[in-house]
């Protein structure tokens, strides 16, 4: 499926693999949890540990393909090749916020114990989840125009 982006037709597969990992790689930077006690707030990211590390590479790997798919450049690989590395990596970041979430979670509740309200999951979080999601849907999207 195309669609005209300024007067280029473009791969709404490739369009959607594109902002996912750039959503992936923000999410990534922005906060997971947060908490607020007595005005003071402190905020986790995934980049405070190896999480973030292996969401942006994962990402950044989604994304370079995504663009040359987009630009019509040359690729490393098959275009289907491309599109499935596109899906594995939306896949490794899902299957890192599934392998932290219980860790962030647990963070969240034992702060909400001891000061009911004050800790929250961040926007990071759900962002990361969105970009991993896009990655996956737009490579699957470039895989069923194929079929």
């Amino acid at each position: 499926m195309q669609v005209a982006v300024s007067g280029k037709n473009m791969a709404i597969g490739g369009i959607i693999g594109a902002v996912g990992a750039v959503a992936a790689i923000i999410g990534a930077f922005m906060p997971w949890d947060s908490a607020t006690v007595q005005g003071l707030t402190i905020s986790e990211s995934a980049w405070d540990g190896n999480a973030g590390k292996t969401i942006v590479v994962a990402s950044l790997i989604g994304l370079a393909l995504a663009v040359a798919w987009l630009l019509g450049r040359k690729l490393p690989v098959s275009l289907r090749a491309a599109e499935i590395v596109i899906i594995v990596a939306g896949a490794i970041v899902l299957l890192v916020v599934a392998a932290n979430w219980s860790d962030v979670n647990d963070a969240v509740n034992a702060v909400n114990k001891m000061v009911p309200g004050a800790a929250s999951l961040g926007i990071g979080i759900w962002l990361t989840i969105l970009g991993g999601v896009a990655m996956v849907v737009g490579g699957v999207l470039g895989l069923v125009k194929k079929s």
